[in-house]
């Protein structure tokens, strides 16, 4: 009779516990799921192309829009790290420096507009340096004659985290200052320049 009784209580235990298993199975899939999509999301998020703009001062002085991606983001500390970027930028030659300009250039009287391609590449270590080459096309009096000139670019800088706000548990706006030194080269002209720059640039991530 006792062994009557154990073997019921063994299998209302194995019930019990096949019910639970039953249960419980679709839960933990959908966790597993969930995490599963949340790490597929991160990658996706480090991975794609992010737009930025911001505000350069030096030679010249004007506004760009930075196309980016990035190699990490610390929502704790709300800060990024860029990978590599693409600019586009307008601007304004001679507004800053304009005095140093025509010293290295005496026969350079003004700048003009000037249009701006660079790519950068950001380098993994402290300070967050950069490489960039590019190119930047508009005009400029030289000889007391105004013309189209394009010119070759080179520049090395540094970028840092100024501000970071979180602004929702899915976006936050962070701002950085750089400082670079940039190098121009006239294809057309006897015209060089290699003078330092600096600025701002936001981002809506």
């Amino acid at each position: 009779m006792e062994k009557t009784l154990n073997s019921k209580k063994y299998r209302w235990v194995t019930v019990v516990i096949t019910l639970l298993v039953l249960l419980l199975q679709p839960e933990v899939q959908a966790q597993n799921s969930r995490k599963s999509n949340w790490l597929d999301s991160k990658k996706a998020h480090i991975g794609r192309w992010r737009i930025g703009s911001g505000l350069n001062v030096g030679e010249p002085t004007g506004l760009h829009v930075q196309f980016y991606k990035v190699s990490g983001i610390c929502t704790k500390t709300i800060n990024i790290r860029k990978k590599l970027s693409l600019d586009l930028g307008v601007s304004q030659e001679g507004l800053i420096f304009p005095k140093l300009i025509n010293e290295n250039n005496p026969t350079w009287d003004s700048g003009g507009f000037r249009f701006g391609l660079d790519f950068k590449i950001y380098l993994p270590i402290a300070l967050n340096p950069y490489l960039g080459v590019g190119t930047e096309l508009g005009t400029r009096s030289i000889n007391s004659s105004s013309g189209f000139y394009p010119d070759l670019v080179g520049r090395f800088g540094i970028e840092q985290k100024l501000l970071g706000v979180k602004i929702s548990t899915r976006s936050l706006f962070h701002m950085s200052f750089f400082i670079e030194g940039k190098y121009n080269y006239c294809l057309t002209e006897d015209y060089t320049m290699l003078l330092p720059t600096g600025g701002l640039r936001f981002h809506f991530l």
